[in-house]
């Protein structure tokens, strides 16, 4: 038997309804993370802050097992992204889940 292994990429982008339809599921496996305050922004795009004990790389980490666990694709920005220049709206305005 065989398996395709499906690309990030290849994942169809996750839209507002079914983050939000999963918020519960993404919110625990955020905090697993080391993320907290997860918000949306836009389109498969997610905000989040980071705790003290947020593990190396914990929001690409999230983002790729929270795509794959629903099969769409997710992007997950942290907090720090607010000190550059630059900063999509849609990221500044992002609402809590």
């Amino acid at each position: 038997m065989t398996v395709e292994y499906v690309e990030f990429d290849d994942l169809p982008v996750a839209d507002e309804q079914v983050i939000r339809a999963h918020a519960v599921e993404l919110i625990a496996m955020a905090e697993v993370h080391g993320l907290t305050n997860l918000r949306y922004a836009s389109r498969n795009r997610l905000v989040a802050s980071l705790t003290e004990r947020v593990e190396p790389l914990g929001e690409f980490r999230f983002s790729e097992r929270a795509s794959f666990l629903l099969g769409y694709r997710i992007r997950t920005f942290t907090d720090d992204m607010f000190s550059r220049p630059g900063v999509s709206p849609d990221l500044i305005a992002a609402t809590p889940m």
